[in-house]
């Protein structure tokens, strides 16, 4: 996610100095047309910031990436693109690369999702690895259970986890590799696989490049009802 701190949008009358804005406003602004829909803008932890245009190869792993996280989605989740996620512990109102969430888009038509609705953020980092970084303590702080980076230039994954142990860090996996492309020139694709752990809960993960595809004997959701957990 590429993104630039600006002040308050030109139709909403700016304070003399800066201050911290609240999710509360900034909804409001968007509800009464003060923000235009489709502005390049996000909100997170209480400042405005501009989204910047993709490149072509952003736009090329997000494409992958959406394929192979969809192909192991069960039944009662969705993957969307850009779509603003709540943050109200933090003022924010980001929206992420992509995002798989509880239900369908039409069960958020007069909110939007939070952390008990989403399962897993990802963000796709050409020059924002650092910023994208930055933003996953913010992330999991929030109670978001996982957030995934995927690195362009280097055709990397890198994994952040909420952990499940007392503490006020979160745990971060280290890197792995898992583009199925040989030279930089190729589009990544990332592999993905999926499982039910002991207690039921459906679980999407990112695999190594030569591991197949395919879901693990007796995965699924039960019911469709345990939290998605990547």
């Amino acid at each position: 996610m590429e993104t630039t701190t600006i002040g308050q949008p030109a139709a909403v009358q700016a304070p003399a100095s800066p201050r911290r804005i609240r999710l509360a406003d900034y909804e409001a602004w968007i509800e009464d047309g003060s923000i235009e829909e489709g502005a390049p803008i996000e909100l997170f932890e209480g400042r405005i910031v501009r989204k910047r245009a993709k490149v072509r190869r952003h736009s090329r792993a997000s494409v992958h990436a959406r394929r192979a996280i969809e192909r192991v989605l069960p039944a009662g989740w969705h993957l969307g693109a850009e779509l603003p996620v709540r943050m109200p512990a933090s003022e924010g109102l980001p929206e992420p690369d992509l995002s798989v969430t509880r239900g369908t888009v039409d069960d958020y038509k007069v909110r939007d999702p939070g952390p008990a609705d989403v399962a897993l953020v990802v963000e796709i980092a050409d020059t924002s690895l650092a910023e994208d970084r930055r933003r996953a303590a913010v992330y999991l702080a929030e109670g978001y259970p996982a957030y995934w980076i995927i690195h362009v230039r280097d055709r990397r994954l890198e994994v952040f986890r909420r952990s499940r142990r007392p503490g006020p860090s979160p745990r971060r996996t280290r890197p792995s590799s898992f583009w199925t492309g040989s030279s930089s020139t190729e589009s990544p694709s990332p592999t993905c696989s999926r499982a039910t752990d002991g207690a039921g809960t459906f679980v999407v993960g990112a695999a190594p490049r030569r591991q197949p595809l395919s879901p693990a004997r007796g995965t699924g959701p039960r019911g469709g009802h345990g939290p998605l957990a990547p």
